[in-house]
């Protein structure tokens, strides 16, 4: 799939994708802070008393001149309400620069392809299927940009998970490490079952597609 990718996108595309991967390390990097962030807020919540036993917390306080726990509590909180609305506007424009990039490449493609098929000579052209020509152009166009966004997602998901992970083996490496080979058993179990009937179901999928358009074809004519 990769070398199909590398194949069909020009450097400027390749230019863009690798753009858009830092971006997604960075929102990676956004989104691990805002799951990390929200139980310190609650301990200080909870316990006003950490603010001064944490050195973290007490290198804030004194660093921003904070006359109360309360203030500190305030302070935390309002900084919380704009990291969210950073992170959402960030997310945003990420999300938006994705859908950009994926459905500039399927007009870029389907266009390729539909001039590729005209200029074909008109004996190859009676030789082909209309049916498969069409969906060429159409669907396995739409897919590949598909296949595009989707693997942006995962790096975008994967990176998250590096972070998460390193925190979680910081906090507990025990635990992590349990968590961790009961998902690789599951992981297994879903590879040597779900995945292959996925499989047979998207080879179907294709055909029937292909016949479909075959017989609306010839219903039209």
């Amino acid at each position: 799939m990769i070398e199909k990718l590398n194949k069909l996108l020009t450097k400027r595309d390749k230019l863009l994708l690798l753009l858009l991967f830092l971006f997604s390390v960075f929102i990676s990097f956004i989104e691990t802070i805002g799951v990390s962030v929200i139980m310190p807020f609650i301990a200080v919540v909870s316990d006003f008393n950490v603010i001064q036993t944490n050195q973290y917390y007490k290198s804030i306080y004194s660093f921003f001149n904070l006359e109360s726990n309360v203030e500190f509590a305030l302070f935390f909180g309002g900084f919380l309400i704009f990291f969210y609305i950073f992170r959402a506007v960030i997310n945003l424009i990420y999300y938006n620069s994705v859908n950009q990039y994926t459905y500039g490449r399927y007009y870029q493609l389907t266009h390729r392809l539909f001039t590729n098929f005209m200029g074909m000579k008109y004996q190859d052209f009676e030789e082909k299927n209309s049916s498969a020509l069409t969906k060429s152009i159409i669907n396995e166009a739409e897919n590949v940009s598909r296949v595009i966004k989707s693997s942006l997602h995962i790096m975008t998901e994967f990176v998250v998970l590096i972070f998460i992970y390193g925190v979680m083996l910081y906090v507990n490496y025990k635990l992590t490490i349990l968590v961790t080979v009961v998902l690789i058993l599951n992981g297994i179990l879903m590879l040597n079952t779900i995945s292959k009937s996925l499989k047979k179901l998207g080879v179907l999928r294709s055909n029937y597609q292909q016949e479909f358009r075959k017989i609306s074809m010839d219903l039209a004519m």
